[in-house]
C-alpha cells in the first residue's frame, strides 16, 4: 500500500516538523519497535479487535493495523516529541465487531493528537498537548 508520490510528500513534511521541533530532552529511540494498543483514550479495545503500531527501522515511518485497515505514516521526533504526518489508510470496511470502523477513525485521529512520548513500566504511552496519555500500548512480542 505504498505510493511513491504521498510518501515523498510525507517525508518531506518530517524533515519539515523536525527543523520545528526544538526538545533537546534524551528518550529512547522508538526506530525497530513493534507495539499493540492496549488502551485509547483511557478505555479498552472492543473485544476482538487488534491495533498494532511498528516504529520501522530508516525512515520514520510508522505502520500498523488499525483495527480493520492497515496505515502508515511519516513521523518527526526531537526527544520525546513526536508529531505525525497525514496518515495513508486502506479502503476495507469491517462489519464485525461492531463499532471496528468507529474505533479505528477514533484511534487515527488520536495519532494526530500525539505531542509526546514516554515509556514506563514497559508500556509507551502517547500524550495529547494537555499531557493526558491517549494511546498506551504493551510492547508487541515477535516470535
Amino acid at each position: 500500500m505504498r505510493h511513491p508520490k504521498a510518501y515523498s510528500a510525507l517525508l518531506v513534511f518530517t524533515l519539515g516538523m523536525l527543523l520545528l521541533l526544538s526538545a533537546c530532552q534524551r528518550a529512547p529511540d522508538l526506530a525497530g519497535s513493534d507495539w499493540t494498543l492496549v488502551s485509547l483514550y483511557q478505555d479498552p479495545l472492543i473485544p476482538q479487535t487488534t491495533i498494532t503500531a511498528e516504529f520501522v527501522v530508516g525512515p520514520w515511518v510508522i505502520e500498523g493495523s488499525a483495527g480493520c485497515n492497515s496505515y502508515q505514516a511519516v513521523y518527526g521526533r526531537d526527544g520525546a516529541q513526536i508529531i505525525v504526518g497525514e496518515i495513508l489508510v486502506g479502503d476495507d470496511f469491517c462489519e464485525q465487531p461492531e463499532g471496528i470502523m468507529e474505533q479505528e477513525e477514533i484511534y487515527l485521529d488520536a495519532l494526530m493528537e500525539m505531542r509526546r512520548y514516554q515509556i514506563e513500566a514497559g508500556q509507551l504511552q502517547m500524550l495529547d498537548a494537555q499531557e493526558i496519555a491517549i494511546l498506551i500500548y504493551d510492547l508487541l512480542d515477535v516470535q
